[in-house]
């Protein structure tokens, strides 16, 4: 009995016709799982001491993609979040065997993590109507590699009149246009009783009673697709020698978060004729006259050939 109460206070139903996303985007949509509208499973924390419940969805991108913004549809019963919402947390986790490789706030690291308060710019919450709540997170600096298992874990941060109260709780909704692993979730600090201190898949944990209503969770992923072709043009291009031609020295601009291992400068035979360590700036006065290539190698491994001419 406990184990069928607890399935039930997690994972909740909902009813409404024709709903669509409220909150418009200028980003580039990267990625979507539609709502059903049907069901939904708990995902809020406690303000005070962040214990939990929290669910999670995977991810796959067909390329490398910069995110901008991820959004989460959800809804609330109480119908009160507004006063008693405080923030959210964000957590991104690789994969391990179809799991998040972590638990929030109790082992591994993530990939990526944010917890804001709801004065955050980052962070905003729009109402949809009665009950309806949806999550907008901009998120800088998220690089997701294509081809590569992502996890999402978000969860609202809530000041609860009593403890995890259910109808208090935001219940992200379910989607039935999954497309990788089984949505997932945990209650790290057995708040429920339930023993669920480890990740397990909402339909294992509903005994597959909802079938693939329950597969998913949805989502809606904003950004760019990095076009490598393209990223290494502009790099290249931010590199720059001059005087060219040189009669004397040859100075070289260069990102600012990158620094010079090594330069080595090669006739047009190919033959390497000069070596210099972490300069930006190198004498060529003793190099005969003629064409010459500058290769500049980064600490980072980056390794970038310019052309100039000695005079």
């Amino acid at each position: 009995m406990k184990k069928n109460y607890f399935a039930l206070i997690c994972l909740s139903f909902f009813s409404i016709c024709g709903f669509n996303t409220y909150a418009q985007e200028s980003n580039s949509l990267l990625y979507s799982q539609e709502i059903n509208s049907q069901m939904g499973s708990g995902s809020s924390v406690a303000s005070i001491d962040g214990e939990g419940y929290y669910s999670g969805e995977d991810v796959v991108l067909d390329s490398d993609a910069n995110i901008s913004s991820i959004t989460f549809p959800g809804y609330q019963f109480a119908n009160n979040l507004e006063n008693t919402y405080t923030g959210a947390v964000l957590y991104i986790y690789e994969n391990n065997e179809g799991i998040p490789n972590g638990i929030p706030e109790k082992s591994g690291t993530p990939y990526y993590s944010l917890d804001l308060d709801k004065t955050n710019p980052l962070l905003a919450m729009t109402s949809g109507g009665d009950y309806l709540y949806e999550f907008s997170v901009e998120t800088p600096d998220l690089f997701l590699e294509g081809g590569k298992t992502y996890w999402m874990v978000f969860a609202v941060k809530i000041d609860f009149a009593e403890k995890l109260d259910h109808p208090e709780m935001w219940n992200w909704f379910n989607s039935t246009t999954f497309h990788f692993n089984d949505a997932m979730n945990i209650d790290p600090d057995d708040f429920f009783g339930s023993g669920l201190t480890y990740w397990l898949s909402i339909y294992d944990m509903t005994g597959g009673a909802f079938g693939d209503d329950v597969r998913g969770l949805s989502f809606f992923l904003y950004g760019e697709e990095v076009i490598m072709g393209m990223e290494e043009n502009n790099f290249e291009n931010q590199i720059k020698v001059f005087p060219n031609p040189t009669a004397h020295e040859l100075n070289m601009t260069t990102p600012q978060n990158l620094a010079i291992d090594q330069i080595n400068i090669y006739d047009v035979t190919g033959r390497l004729v000069q070596t210099e360590y972490g300069q930006s700036t190198i004498d060529v006065s003793n190099l005969n006259d003629g064409y010459f290539l500058v290769e500049i190698n980064f600490l980072d491994g980056v390794k970038i050939t310019k052309k100039f001419i000695k005079e």
